[in-house]
């Protein structure tokens, strides 16, 4: 899918902002009147490296394949103004894989929040293709439902501590074989607020194409902007991926350990979804879609497959809104997941 030009009624609306832990950063003009950062913290213009904390099993510093974008250095935090009619904000990097095919296993993403705030973040990392307008983000590839734990305070003079979330993404089972993806998290304003972690070093050169959709709000779709326009300073996110290998051919290391169907992505569905799921060994697969009351309604799949990962789109723009059942028969095995239809 492409990604539209931005509404004007959402951009009026538009209310990023930041932590300001250095200089206020001036927005371009045509965004100028609708960015705001609101928190007045200072800390100085850039802040020394720290050494990070990590909330899971990945060493976020040097775990096989991690690609880095920010220099260890915290200087600021992004969000969005909590109120109003803002639902959500979701903040992504472009991760360019250094060899092809390549998937991503796991993201490490930093969080900070304001004085007074619980610590726990309920959060989703999300990761989308490249297929949008001029090679921003379209098609949402998958995402997984996660909470931040430990997540520090911002405090006046004092540097910004980097503790990271980790999520695994290896259910997605994604197989890049070209370009890009953007990688990041969606989550919704409160207060106090919170904020992903971001680099604003001015001896780095670029930042890496990282943008947000959003906020979220008045019901209309999300629209892609690029972070550059709102914070010029801005240099990276403090969001960390792990890059891995696709496994999709027969005795290739690392197949599945089980069937498995995946959770469809996006979930609900509008009009298109897709779906993935994973054989251990060669087997006779039959994907079919039925209603709640058990009527059929469509075949996906019906062939012999060999080990790995595999997927399937569903159009199911013509059905009626609904919860349907997606059931999948591997060999003697049987997998079903249910898939929210809006319309």
């Amino acid at each position: 899918m492409r990604i539209a030009p931005p509404h004007a009624a959402l951009a009026a609306a538009l209310l990023l902002s930041a932590l300001l832990l250095g200089p206020p950063a001036r927005a371009q003009a045509d965004v100028a009147a609708t960015l705001v950062g609101d928190t007045g913290l200072t800390v100085g213009a850039d802040a020394p490296a720290v050494t990070p904390t990590f909330f899971g099993a990945v060493d976020c510093e040097a775990e096989p394949g991690i690609i880095i974008h920010d220099d260890g250095s915290p200087n600021d935090g992004y969000g969005a103004n909590p109120g109003g009619a803002t639902t959500a904000l979701t903040l992504v990097d472009r991760f360019t894989p250094t060899s092809y095919p390549a998937t991503f296993t796991q993201v490490c993403v930093s969080f900070i929040m304001n004085t007074g705030g619980s610590g726990t973040k309920a959060y989703q990392a999300r990761v989308y293709d490249d297929d949008g307008a001029g090679g921003s983000p379209g098609t949402l590839l998958g995402s997984v439902d996660a909470t931040a734990t430990g997540v520090p305070a911002s405090s006046p003079g004092v540097p910004i501590p980097v503790v990271f979330q980790t999520v695994d993404l290896s259910g997605l089972a994604l197989n890049i074989a070209d370009g890009s993806v953007y990688i990041g998290v969606r989550f919704t304003p409160e207060s106090p607020n919170y904020y992903v972690t971001a680099d604003q070093s001015p001896d780095r050169p670029v930042g890496f194409a990282g943008g947000y959709f959003g906020p979220e709000s008045g019901g209309n779709p999300p629209t892609f902007f690029p972070l550059q326009n709102a914070f010029a300073p801005y240099r990276a996110l403090f969001i960390r991926a792990v890059q891995g290998v696709p496994v999709a051919a027969e005795g290739g290391p690392g197949l599945p350990a089980e069937v498995t169907l995946y959770q469809n992505a996006p979930n609900p569905v509008g009009s298109e979804t897709t779906i993935r799921y994973a054989l251990p060994e060669a087997a006779s697969v039959d994907v079919r879609v039925y209603d709640v009351a058990g009527r059929f309604v469509c075949t996906l799949v019906d062939t012999e497959q060999q080990p790995g990962f595999h997927e399937v789109s569903w159009d199911a723009q013509a059905l009626a809104a609904g919860v349907y059942i997606v059931r999948m028969q591997a060999g003697t095995e049987s997998r079903t997941v249910r898939v929210s239809v809006v319309g």
